[in-house]
């Protein structure tokens, strides 16, 4: 009997001896529900073990496939390591049900814990919560200010080091921090990218490591050549989509359309890592009513403890403003636009990414992005002042100087904010005035002693 090598990349199909098209679909399956499993740290460590599972143990791409699927997918909407994953999928059975079957067992497991958790957390009372948990829920947000400034410095690390690129990181930011709306968003990435081409200078002169580098790339869109719905029709598609949520959100604002054309619209623009589309969801849907800052800081913080990418986060937020149903659309229509561009620039990526221009454009949009999160620093922190500034600036200078110093695990940090400010709490470290402004409870209690301590030592002091 002949035996089959399970390690050969099986692209083009129909080959004598290879397993039928099921068979290498379940293998998918279970491949990428591992990776799905043990997807922690973020891109850069979802792309370490992209390399250890699917270059080095299954043989399913090459490490120059890779190398040039991480400069595609860097320059088109979405999550990093998610575009990888479909590229893959699709690569593997030379179809882009492919790239969905292997999507959906990696994000899935995850998405589906987050829904199930928005469900439980919407049947309570927030306003209701004892001191004590509410300390210690803002030290958790402070936690989560932490790896998103953490996430911020990383992405402003890997920007070109040129005056032009920091200067629209700077200037994103603080646009954004004094004016958070979305057409503000929009206006200052179309303004990176032109900015970009008309005033940073090309790159004349590569070095002899870079051009050799260069020329040992593989042109990965020529794996795709074969494969149905890839190029010009994933491209009429996204373009079609986008237009139809559009004309029916403007012409009746139901909430189904609402909530797809918005999250549609966000996917679409997202650039720099999946930190970026923290304020974009805050911005775009505060303003329509539907979103406030505890549910939102609710489901980054539990996005932050699951494997699996940032996007997760629409099917909680799409459960707790409408429900089950809003979960699933908010979780397909935010990832939707990453399929289709990625499917779709596949056949022209060669001539793209030659392209000086295009280069420079997607390095401003990039650039504007890391601002839009290092503004987001503040969006969060701003929650996390009540029932005491200081002490959220104390909890996240710890939890900050702890990530940058060991980095350790987004889990870890998280628990650790939550510990640190109930030591604080139960240290009872509140300054007195802090106290006179917020008179309810436990604290009015405190305020009363301290008055009454107050007035016994004058009397000994200053006797009449």
């Amino acid at each position: 009997m002949m035996e089959v090598d399970v390690t050969t990349p099986l692209r083009e199909g129909g080959e004598v001896g290879e397993r039928n098209w099921g068979e290498r679909a379940k293998e998918v399956a279970i491949q990428f529900l591992k990776f799905g499993l043990i997807s922690f740290g973020g891109p850069v460590a979802h792309i370490a073990v992209i390399e250890k599972m699917f270059v080095r143990e299954c043989g399913w791409i090459s490490h120059e496939e890779l190398t040039e699927l991480i400069g595609l997918t860097s320059s088109l909407p979405g999550p990093l390591s998610t575009k990888i994953i479909i590229a893959i999928g699709t690569m593997r059975l030379s179809s882009p049900l492919g790239g969905i079957i292997s999507f959906l067992c990696f994000s899935g497991p995850a998405a589906i814990i987050l829904v199930l958790c928005a469900a439980f957390l919407t049947q309570l009372d927030q306003d209701s919560i004892p001191p004590v948990y509410d300390n210690i829920l803002k030290g958790l947000y402070c936690g989560a200010v932490a790896i998103v400034a953490q996430a911020g410095m990383i992405l402003a690390k890997k920007m070109p080091p040129k005056k032009e690129y920091l200067t629209l990181i700077f200037v994103s930011a603080g646009i954004f921090i004094v004016s958070q709306r979305f057409l503000t968003m929009m206006l200052l990435l179309v303004f990176g990218a032109l900015f970009s081409i008309l005033f940073v200078k090309p790159e004349n002169s590569q070095s002899p490591k870079k051009e050799a580098s260069a020329n040992k790339q593989v042109d990965v869109s020529k794996t795709y050549e074969k494969i149905p719905f890839i190029g010009k029709q994933s491209l009429i598609a996204f373009v079609a989509i986008f237009g139809v949520l559009y004309f029916f959100r403007w012409l009746t604002e139901w909430p189904i359309f609402l909530l797809m054309e918005g999250f549609y619209r966000i996917g679409s623009i997202i650039f720099g890592g999946g930190h970026v589309v923290l304020p974009m969801i805050v911005t775009h849907f505060g303003e329509l009513g539907l979103l406030d800052q505890n549910q939102f800081m609710n489901g980054f913080l539990i996005v932050s403890f699951l494997p699996g990418p940032m996007f997760n986060i629409s099917a909680y937020l799409g459960m707790v403003m409408k429900g089950p149903f809003a979960a699933l659309y908010c979780y397909a229509s935010m990832f939707a636009p990453g399929f289709l561009t990625m499917w779709g620039m596949l056949p022209y990526w060669l001539s793209l990414r030659k392209n000086p221009r295009v280069e420079r454009a997607l390095k401003g949009v990039s650039c504007i992005s890391v601002g839009f999160v290092f503004s987001a620093i503040y969006m969060m922190w701003e929650h996390t002042t009540q029932p005491s500034p200081l002490h959220s600036i104390s909890t996240i200078c710890i939890t900050l100087g702890v990530l940058l110093t060991y980095d350790p695990p987004a889990p870890f940090v998280i628990i650790l904010g939550g510990v640190y400010r109930w030591i604080l709490y139960c240290l009872g470290a509140v300054s007195y005035t802090h106290l006179r402004a917020h008179e309810t409870g436990r604290n009015l209690v405190c305020r009363l002693l301290l008055e009454k301590k107050k007035i016994q030592l004058t009397v000994l002091l200053y006797p009449s």
